[in-house]
């Protein structure tokens, strides 16, 4: 398993599916990378105000198996 661990985020808000489970993810809403669930999977992201959108994605690569985005610390 790989992690990402995120640094500061500049957006409204976000939205992240985690995984809490072994084959199950729920969603999570916040404003702060703190906000992060861990062993999330997908990150969608309000940068302004009704404004663009962003997405993050973990991607695997270098034969690693998984890779997740956690918040930092």
């Amino acid at each position: 398993m790989h992690d990402v661990a995120l640094g500061e985020l500049r957006c409204k808000r976000f939205l992240a599916c985690a995984r809490n489970k072994l084959w199950w993810m729920t969603p999570e809403w916040g404003s702060a990378a703190a906000d992060i669930p861990p062993e999330t999977q997908f990150l969608l992201l309000e940068l302004e105000e009704g404004g663009p959108y962003a997405v993050m994605l973990p991607l695997i690569d270098n034969g690693v198996f998984r890779a997740t985005l956690r918040p930092p610390g």
